[in-house]
């Protein structure tokens, strides 16, 4: 066939299809029962949010995107005062404010609670000098699993105010592979979660401050049930100075062993029946971390903390298939012990995603996320909270990928309860371009979400935590500016 009639033909094809576009039905041809044929609109067809593409587009250009949360890659404006000597830091962080207030996506902050985030700005800010550690609990739904979003918040908040360590982990994780260390593990170790489906089995509330525990396998005839880190070399958050491990023993006199490098074996502490905080100072560096739990008739491990002598500690909390409603089920009693035992200077709340594809009431959603935040403000009194709004989600609707519709009201659910609960809020989904804005993330080249239209692998993860991690800065530069 000549070319000129191929040509022909696919521009008649493309007409006729034009055509059935313009005259098609737009509620579609019922073929019976819920059956219905659709046929996209000609609107549709060349539809594209340009307003998304251009905004987006220009976050991209302008950001500073890593895979590597430890790529070093930080404006020098913001390091920790102590490790640039002779400089004017009030000078610099003016200038940073006067740049951020053009690039960055604010955060929304209601009244009292920027006095709030002020004392945490002074605590960190003090932590090195009064040798303390201030800790940043970042809860989160899948978005965050495996470290996603919290190693680069992690990693610039360290290198603003101080600190190292990857923070607290579970014994036993969903997902292997943590960017700060490699696991293995010895003996019949199970993980149960306070999120998701719980186990019928248990019959107790009690999963502590990452709303999981490890149970501890019992110690019979053989190797004790052990568990073991190996940390990766040359990374902030491999170096630590602070073992904390908190758990539950079944009956008194267990005990807990631990090697260090394979040279160092101590045994660090003879447990009672009940909860435990065991807290090791560490005078050398420990690249190998060996747990042998002798526990009679088991336990459960509610986690393991590597941390700094002083500085700041972000604690990923990952949980999956979470709308943030499991406080109000879980008990308060070693929930408060542990907060009150870590001393958090911030807590982040980041969620909304799982409740999008499947939300009927908004209303409803707000009032139940609303009482979890009110739980979080009575058992941790003065702490600042921030909810980060849900990402941009992408479904189908006739065929083409749009924003799903419930995705704002699921917004604005999380937004009213942060503010009405005296909490700050900060809009992922208009931070990174509003309606349709993933699609923009995913056509990245590298892609910048997955081809899900939902999550985001690492580059895209550290994309949006750099700006959210902006966002706290520019707080942060207004404060120093008092």
């Amino acid at each position: 066939m000549k070319p000129l009639r191929i040509l022909i033909f696919f521009l008649a094809v493309f007409g006729l299809l034009l055509g059935m576009s313009v005259i098609f039905p737009k509620e579609g041809i019922s073929l019976g029962g819920e059956m219905k044929l659709r046929f996209a609109s000609s609107s549709a067809l060349f539809a594209r949010d340009s307003a998304a593409s251009v905004y987006t587009d220009s976050i991209i250009e302008h950001a500073m995107v890593t895979d590597d949360p430890e790529s070093g890659m930080i404006d020098t404006s913001f390091v920790h005062i102590d490790t640039v000597p002779n400089i004017n830091l009030d000078s610099i962080i003016q200038a940073r404010i006067d740049s951020l207030r053009k690039t960055v996506y604010p955060l929304e902050i209601p009244k009292g609670a920027g006095k709030r985030l002020n004392t945490f700005f002074a605590a960190a800010e003090s932590s090195v000098d009064h040798e303390e550690v201030i800790r940043i609990l970042h809860y989160g739904d899948s978005q965050i699993e495996n470290d996603r979003m919290t190693s680069l918040l992690r990693y610039r908040f360290q290198k603003v105010f101080g600190g190292s360590g990857c923070g607290m982990v579970p014994a036993i994780p969903l997902y292997f592979g943590n960017p700060a260390f490699r696991e293995k593990y010895e003996g019949e170790w199970i993980r149960y979660t306070g999120f998701g489906k719980r186990d019928s089995t248990i019959d107790h509330n009690c999963y502590g401050l990452l709303t999981c525990f490890t149970a501890v396998p019992s110690a019979k005839e053989g190797p004790l049930p052990a568990v073991e880190f190996e940390f990766l070399p040359g990374r902030r958050a491999s170096r630590f100075k602070e073992l904390n491990i908190f758990l539950h023993a079944y009956v008194d006199s267990g005990m807990v062993i631990a090697h260090f490098n394979d040279t160092i074996t101590d045994t660090i502490a003879t447990l009672k029946d009940g909860y435990n905080h065991i807290k090791r100072h560490l005078d050398f560096r420990a690249e190998k971390v060996k747990l042998e739990f002798d526990l009679a008739e088991g336990g459960r491990v509610y986690g393991i903390s590597f941390d700094p002598v002083a500085g700041v500690q972000v604690d990923n909390i990952a949980m999956r298939g979470s709308s943030g409603l499991e406080f109000s089920r879980t008990d308060r009693t070693v929930l408060d012990t542990m907060l009150h035992a870590v001393n958090p200077g911030l807590i982040i709340m980041q969620f909304g995603g799982n409740v999008v594809p499947y939300m009927t009431n908004a209303a409803f959603y707000k009032g139940t996320f609303k009482r979890e935040l009110k739980i979080l403000r009575i058992i941790s009194p003065g702490t600042p909270i921030i909810v980060i709004g849900p990402s941009d989600m992408s479904t189908k609707e006739d065929g083409l990928l749009t924003t799903y519709s419930t995705l704002e009201p699921v917004r604005n659910a999380l937004r009213e309860a942060a503010l009405e609960t005296g909490c700050t809020f900060w809009d992922m989904y208009a931070a990174m371009g509003g309606r349709n804005s993933i699609q923009d993330f995913v056509a990245a080249d590298p892609p910048l979400a997955t081809s899900d239209y939902i999550h985001f692998p690492p580059r895209g993860a550290n994309l949006l935590a750099g700006m959210f991690f902006d966002a706290v800065m520019l707080e942060y530069g207004k404060y120093r500016s008092q």
